[in-house]
């Protein structure tokens, strides 16, 4: 049995696949499984695959209904974890070929549930960093030269990505905390929970490249974009659960009432490109995140605050909020 499984969402990834997989296979520790789960490609993803899974049995492709997002993919491969240890990423990122041995050698050494590399992102060509040298907001080399911090504290970091989401984790505790399926970015959301009940969390120097592509999920405004309001009531109620910082706490929540501002303006200004069922299911999600991001907001401090704390005093104020927003959003179509 191999001691880490690498998990892989897989869909229609045919343009990067390849570099994906010769970065895995070019690990400096090769004592992985690499699980590549499709979500029904309809370009040659799996072709692909099999390919390198007939060259190296570390590869394995595995094949599954369309579901359309990763949360679905995680419990699909939660029960084929074999490995004491997961890592996930995304069809079109890559490792530095260190990245596994040293996230092994960091756990191994300090017992940490978590170990979190750096994290740097680029686009097209993985020379091409969205940030440069100076301000690589997930670079981990300073925290991996000091000791372990808690689960609660990786929390609080993470809530606000001050560390990376990503992260060898320990398939007991994670596969135990479970995936809910409400909306496409649960994943994200269960991500920083999976770490807030770490006993320990570590940190590694070496690199995850994370791509940045157009055609991504998060991409443009979909009907299932605004269950991401779901993930941030989940994330918004166990930062007051936690305790965890008042002032971190206090931004999170102006941040989830500034999504929900956004997101209420956009879907007044394009409601006639929704069916009914969506503007009804919709609704119900306004209506049940919207006590939770405006009960007990704390004073503004700036005059963004002032306006999403005005609108959280009443509902009256917060619609007309919305209705100035989405005047605002058609004069910019």
């Amino acid at each position: 049995m191999a001691k880490v499984n690498i998990f892989i969402p897989v869909y229609n990834g045919e343009k990067y696949i390849a570099e994906t997989v010769q970065s895995i296979l070019s690990q400096t520790f090769s004592d992985f499984t690499a699980l590549f789960v499709d979500d029904g490609s309809t370009d040659s993803s799996v072709e692909l695959l099999r390919q390198y899974a007939g060259i190296d049995n570390r590869i394995v492709v595995i094949e599954k209904p369309h579901e359309g997002s990763v949360p679905f993919a995680w419990n699909y491969i939660f029960p084929r974890l074999e490995a004491e240890w997961t890592l996930y990423m995304s069809h079109d990122d890559m490792l530095e070929p260190s990245l596994l041995q040293s996230l092994v050698e960091k756990q191994e050494a300090t017992g940490a549930d978590a170990v979190i590399p750096s994290c740097h992102f680029f686009c097209e060509h993985i020379d091409d960093h969205k940030y440069d040298a100076k301000n690589r907001m997930n670079d981990m080399t300073g925290r991996s030269q000091a000791e372990c911090i808690s689960g609660r504290d990786a929390f609080e970091l993470m809530l606000d990505y001050s560390i990376p989401g990503f992260a060898l984790w320990r398939t007991s505790l994670i596969r135990g905390i479970g995936m809910p399926t409400e909306s496409y970015n649960s994943d994200e959301g269960m991500q920083r929970l999976w770490v807030k009940d770490c006993r320990k969390v570590a940190f590694s120097a070496d690199k995850f490249y994370y791509r940045l592509v157009q055609s991504s999920i998060t991409k443009g405004l979909k009907p299932y974009h605004y269950r991401s309001l779901l993930t941030n009531k989940r994330l918004l109620e166990a930062a007051k659960e936690t305790q965890i910082s008042p002032d971190k706490t206090k931004a999170f929540q102006y941040y989830c009432l500034s999504s929900l501002l956004y997101l209420k303006s956009k879907f007044n200004n394009a409601a006639d490109s929704f069916s009914e069922s969506e503007k009804k299911s919709i609704s119900v999600i306004f209506t049940s995140v919207y006590p939770s991001f405006s009960k007990r907001l704390g004073l503004p401090r700036n005059l963004k605050e002032f306006i999403l704390y005005f609108s959280s005093v009443n509902r009256i104020f917060f619609n007309m909020a919305v209705s100035a927003f989405a005047r605002r959003f058609n004069r910019n179509a």
